[in-house]
């Protein structure tokens, strides 16, 4: 086994420093301090642990900073690269970590079973010595140096004579004593646990190995079910959403359907349509308030007529009150129809002097322009009579309605509602006829005659 490379964290005077051996002799060279002591025992140290010290401080401190102690890489005669790190705040074996070429981790046992049980006296006086071991020769006569010189002398290269023989013995008391029982058996079945555990260490690489796979299949499963646990948590939230919307889904279909099934006429409805409503129903609600007062009065009316008494007086007079009923009806559609023309006369009058002064007056040659034919003349004396007749029907039909209002008046009673009611009816229709039978007569005399007006 050979040192290949050497890294200091922090030991005296170093920090973060490192160095590579190569094949062959490496010598190192230096001034008086310049750390070659340091680096020795920095060397052991990382092997054999930190010494400590009798006046209780730190053999060694990290003075320039870093983590105490460092690490080691050692290659095997077999070419296996061994990586043997430890780091320690005071004395002692500190923490020691040694990492196998497959990357199992070990501790103190795997150490010595590299260095082949050297221990850190045999390491100081023969292969790591210094001026104080060149010093005294007193270190040299410990048994195990004695050993290993005596195993160097006889070939046995760095093996010790004296832990070789301690072996045989051992190895010779396990096969056989005169007084023991041991037996061949017993080797064989240790030989037998030997192998299965070097079975099982031959298999635990692969083991390892299958477990990362299983892990790596194990992430990636993972990651397939969380993506299928976030779609499902994402389709039951819409499930639910659909949940929460199919009550009204169905409430809003059956509007759609009412809606259908409505007047498409609606559509067309203003936006005003509640504001004349609420008029319409205002204006409803008001008849019906007058319809009420009205029927209000009708009961009144009856009652007041069941407790009326007849007059037979005026039921044997019926006849008569009817005519002069009549009469009155006639008279009052004569008189209104005698102020409507007295109001088309003044009318008319007030026409033509508006057209006498719009035109400035008549003079001679309008006069002359004047249409004076026989046709003209007798249509227009034809009219002079119409309006003279209707003068006098409209002077008598006054006189009769006089008269009646008197007699009415000098009678007894009053009469009844419903005789009022046809009187009033009966003058309506007489003023109405009156009325047509004197637009007739105007229009056939004006067919029959034009007056020219002048220019």
């Amino acid at each position: 086994m050979r040192i290949e490379r050497i890294e200091i964290d922090g030991f005296g005077r170093f920090h973060d420093a490192h160095w590579a051996l190569d094949d062959g002799l490496t010598v190192l060279l230096g001034a008086n301090e310049a750390g070659k002591t340091t680096l020795l025992n920095g060397l052991r140290a990382l092997l054999f642990g930190f010494e400590p010290t009798r006046d209780g401080r730190t053999w060694y401190p990290a003075l320039a900073g870093g983590r105490r102690g460092g690490r080691l890489v050692l290659r095997t005669a077999q070419g296996e690269r061994w990586t043997v790190e430890r780091h320690g705040d005071r004395g002692g074996a500190g923490a020691l970590a040694v990492r196998a070429p497959n990357g199992n981790q070990g501790g103190q046992e795997t150490l010595d079973r590299l260095v082949h049980g050297a221990d850190a006296g045999l390491f100081r006086n023969i292969f790591a010595f210094g001026l104080g071991e060149l010093q005294t020769f007193d270190t040299l006569s410990t048994d195990g140096v004695r050993g290993r010189i005596y195993g160097a002398g006889a070939g046995l290269g760095g093996t010790s004579a004296v832990d070789l023989e301690s072996r045989l013995r051992q190895a010779q008391d396990a096969i056989f004593k005169p007084r023991g029982q041991r037996t061949l058996n017993v080797l064989l079945t240790r030989i037998e646990a030997l192998q299965r555990e070097i079975a099982d260490l031959a298999r635990q690489p692969e083991e390892h190995a299958a477990a990362h796979r299983e892990r790596a299949e194990l992430l990636e499963r993972t990651a397939t079910l969380r993506a299928e646990l976030q779609s499902w948590r994402e389709r039951s939230i819409r499930l639910a959403n659909l949940r929460t919307a199919g009550p009204l889904a169905g409430e809003l279909a059956t509007l759609d359907a009412d809606l259908a099934a409505g007047d498409p006429t609606l559509d067309a409805l203003p936006r005003d349509a509640v504001v004349v409503l609420d008029r319409r129903l205002a204006a409803v609600a008001e008849a019906r308030t007058a319809l009420a007062t009205i029927d209000e009065q009708i009961d009144a009316a009856r009652v007041t007529l069941r407790g009326l008494q007849l007059d037979e007086r005026l039921l044997a007079a019926g006849d008569e009150i009817a005519a002069l009923r009549d009469e009155r009806a006639a008279r009052s559609a004569a008189d209104l129809r005698r102020r409507e023309l007295e109001a088309a006369e003044m009318r008319h009058a007030a026409a033509v002097t508006e057209q006498l002064e719009r035109v400035g007056g008549w003079d001679e040659a309008r006069l002359i322009s004047l249409d004076d034919s026989i046709a003209s003349t007798e249509a227009t004396r034809e009219l002079e009579r119409s309006m003279v007749q209707v003068r006098a029907a409209n002077a008598s039909v006054q006189e009769r309605l006089r008269a009646a209002v008197d007699e009415t008046k000098s009678a007894d009673g009053e009469d009844s509602s419903e005789a009022d009611d046809q009187l009033d009816e009966r003058s309506a229709v007489l003023r109405q006829l009156d009325e047509l039978r004197i637009r007739r007569a105007a229009e056939e005399a004006a067919g029959r005659s034009s007056i020219s007006r002048p220019a």
